[in-house]
């Protein structure tokens, strides 16, 4: 049979309470009052913004799928620039241009709190993580962000520069969207603009090598030649005929007819073979030729119309989409420490050592009476 374990008597459980509480209590107060750094607190609250001028030409179909399905909403921006304000190259260079080491690690009485100066990078940016908390609210695509620092100027210094740099990063990511969004038109603008001054330069080529400013004009002329030849060589022959009636067929009025119209057949011939005849000289050929080049010319032509009015909507849609950060509420420069405050500090501290004494308390009451 077991021995009950006889209870502590009160008076000892009194004093062990006042002992362990008060003297953590105690701790507690002494180290807010005489080694806790102050720490400054100031906020600043951000919202992305698109530069939507709707009074703009925008694009419809394939090309605002292409060059406008990238736009990210405001919300995603925030999140996006939430990410970037936690990032080490941001911590980085806030570090070179501010000394971030060097002002968390100032306060060298503050052990808890403080920064080790030789900290290793991944200990400084987990740090300053908990030194600068930002917000997203997704309702009104907010940003909101808070800074603690050791000193009231140097806490809105860093607000400021974050800020800073939020709007660099901003301007980047506009820089980059509109390359994306016009490096593809600008590329094809210029291959419609090399291939129309190719086809061009073929005409005039071919223009000189043929001697011949427009064919369709020179076809025009020649076949205007040629129904005056046939209207000359009818008459003749009708005059030749005619007189071939009365007159002898040594002549010499008619063997001059004979020559007249035997000269104007010869003439429409050549004629005729210039507009039909095969090979290099042939106007049917040069004919078929610039029509082909024409043609190609105004395809050319109609395709660069296009390149040109692609690109020139490609910049007007990369400008609707440029994003900007606008200020809600600026950093304001803080005028009483956010911490330590002592006596709201040691309350909550002995409240807290309290529950810790009585659930240690509840704990050891409840083993003695499963040991009876």
């Amino acid at each position: 049979m077991h021995t009950p374990a006889a209870a502590p008597p009160p008076l000892f459980i009194k004093w062990l309470y006042v002992i362990s509480v008060g003297s953590a209590t105690l701790a507690v107060l002494i180290y807010l009052l005489l080694f806790a750094a102050p720490t400054y607190r100031t906020e600043a609250t951000l919202i992305v913004r698109e530069n939507r001028d709707q009074g703009g030409p925008s694009l419809t179909g394939l090309s605002a799928e292409m060059l406008g399905g990238a736009v990210r909403g405001s919300l995603e921006d925030a999140y996006i620039l939430a990410g970037y304000l936690k990032s080490p190259g941001l911590i980085e260079s806030a570090d070179e241009a501010l000394e971030l080491r060097a002002h968390y690690s100032a306060p060298t009485r503050d052990l808890i709190r403080r920064l080790p100066m030789k900290a290793p990078a991944e200990d400084f940016h987990e740090f300053f993580r908990k030194r600068v908390k930002v917000t997203v609210v997704p309702e009104s695509s907010m940003l909101t962000v808070q800074v603690n620092a050791f000193d009231p100027n140097f806490t809105t210094g860093l607000a400021n520069y974050l800020i800073a740099q939020s709007e660099t990063a901003i301007n980047d990511l506009n820089a980059r969207m509109a390359a994306s969004q016009t490096n593809l038109a600008d590329q094809e603008l210029e291959n419609a603009r090399v291939r129309l001054a190719a086809v061009r330069q073929e005409l005039f080529e071919f223009r000189t090598a043929n001697e011949l400013i427009d064919p369709e004009s020179e076809i025009g002329f020649r076949l205007g030649n040629l129904s005056q030849l046939d209207a000359r060589l009818l008459t003749k022959q009708s005059e030749l005929r005619a007189k071939q009636q009365f007159l002898r067929e040594d002549a010499l009025e008619l063997r001059s007819l004979r020559q007249e119209v035997s000269a104007l057949e010869e003439q429409r011939t050549a004629e005729t073979r210039r507009l039909v005849a095969s090979g290099d000289h042939s106007l049917a050929d040069a004919m078929k030729t610039f029509e082909a080049l024409k043609l190609e010319s105004e395809f050319a032509t109609h395709a660069y119309t296009a390149a040109f009015a692609a690109a020139e909507n490609a910049k007007m849609e990369s400008i609707r989409q440029e994003k900007f950060i606008l200020t809600v509420a600026s950093p304001h420069l803080p005028e009483k420490p956010a911490f330590p405050r002592p006596f709201l500090g040691t309350l909550i501290a002995f409240i807290v050592f309290s529950l810790i004494y009585s659930i240690g308390k509840l704990t050891v009451a409840t083993i003695r009476d499963h040991t009876l």
